[in-house]
């Protein structure tokens, strides 16, 4: 069903209604000469939509007729030059239409003027630097027109950045979160609130707590520490107020020096070695790292020691012969008595020597020749028995002797 006859099949509708009405009717004769008009649609474009005028009786509003226009067509107005050609850009002529009710509008291109801008600065004004911009004076194309920001060079016109102030402020309990917004002094920027709770207030690493990064120190105040005095550190928690105090120890450096102190490098200071036991043949500074061989010192029995870092070491493995009655370490002279064990010469019958477990001296043994039954080594850890080996004495008839401790007695 196309719009007409929907627009008829409605208008039909209405008269049927208003004839059903006797008041609308009345009484008096009625021509239907008192018409009033109805536009459908109200908001049409008339430049490219159709028009339905629907007239109806004004007296009874029974429908008379209906008539179709068909779309009138755009008007335009005239054309107008809505961006500038520059020497680098095209510009833009528009024009609209100047029907009722309608928006619609066509662009053509203007060719840009082509070639280089020729820039003539604008020295007569400067513009200064803001928090986030630096200085900078206009300059403007003398063919085109096109002005352009020529930003100022030199320290002087950096950005300022931005000079916050505390705007509102609540401290961090325990169990709460305080918070701090900061304003800038000279723009509208506002810092984003802060905010952490007291037990991570000065954190030394804000990223491994629960509100990453929203606190900082402020008000830093440090004083370098000199060879001989310390040096601190103070600042706040931008959030709470927290003050933190930290002392820095004294900056001497050291080098080597010679074998009994180090010097330091800046102001000349002497300081007696801290030494430490690296290996079994150095100590070494815990401070400047200065090595220098161990100094063996006796000890006891078991070890020797270092008489410059008091590290211990075991005689073990450095014993040698001293005398007959003793060993001696090899490192720091100690001495010490045999420990004589017997031993086997396995080419041999007898047992004939005892050996030190320590050092390894070997000796013959010391035999007793009083026991009728056995010789025995008088030499003390030994004590080794055996018995006698007789033999006749022949110059002395009757009697035999011992072939290895010489014991005489009757045959």
């Amino acid at each position: 069903m196309t719009k007409k006859a929907i627009l008829l099949l409605m208008a039909a509708l209405l008269t049927l209604a208003a004839m059903a009405v006797p008041s609308l009717a009345g009484a008096v004769q009625d021509d239907h000469s008192n018409l009033f008009v109805a536009i459908y649609p109200q908001t049409n474009l008339i430049c490219m939509n159709e028009r339905y005028i629907l007239r109806f009786c004004n007296v009874c509003s029974v429908f008379v007729d209906a008539n179709t226009y068909p779309p009138l067509g755009h008007k335009w107005g005239d054309w107008k030059e809505t961006t500038k050609p520059t020497c680098q850009a095209d510009g833009v002529m528009t024009r609209t239409c100047t029907g009722y009710n309608c928006t619609a509008a066509e662009t053509k291109t203007i060719d840009k003027l082509g070639g280089a801008c020729q820039w003539v600065q604008d020295i007569m004004v400067t513009f200064p630097a803001t928090c986030t911009e630096r200085a900078y004076q206009m300059k403007k194309c003398s063919v085109c027109g096109t002005t352009e920001k020529q930003p100022l060079a030199g320290a002087a016109n950096d950005p300022l950045g931005h000079d916050f102030k505390p705007v509102e402020k609540t401290a961090a309990t325990d169990t709460a979160k305080g918070y701090q917004s900061q304003a800038c002094k000279r723009c509208p920027e506002v810092e984003k609130k802060n905010e952490h709770s007291a037990a991570q207030c000065g954190a030394d690493n804000p990223a491994a707590s629960t509100d990453p990064a929203l606190w900082k120190w402020i008000n830093d105040v440090t004083v370098a520490p000199t060879c001989t005095t310390e040096g601190s550190e103070k600042k706040d928690c931008n959030v709470c107020g927290r003050k933190q105090t930290k002392v820095i120890p004294k900056a001497h450096t050291w080098n080597t020096g010679d074998n009994s102190a180090h010097q330091c490098n800046i102001c000349n200071a002497l300081e007696l070695h801290n030494f430490v036991k690296e290996d079994g043949m150095d100590h070494k500074c815990s401070i400047c790292a200065k090595t220098l061989a161990h100094t063996w010192v006796k000890d006891d029995a078991t070890n020797h020691k270092c008489s410059v870092c008091n590290a211990k070491e075991k005689h073990e493995g450095s014993w040698v012969l001293d005398d007959s009655i003793n060993h001696k370490c090899s490192i720091c002279n100690q001495k010490e008595a045999h420990k004589w064990i017997s031993f086997m010469i396995t080419d041999l019958k007898y047992v004939t020597h005892h050996m030190c477990s320590v050092c390894t001296q070997e000796e013959a043994h010391k035999w007793s020749k009083n026991d009728p039954n056995n010789h025995e080594c008088t030499v003390t850890t030994c004590a080794v028995e055996e018995s006698h080996n007789y033999a006749i004495n022949t110059p002395v008839l009757g009697r035999q002797t011992c072939l290895i401790c010489q014991r005489e007695e009757a045959m």
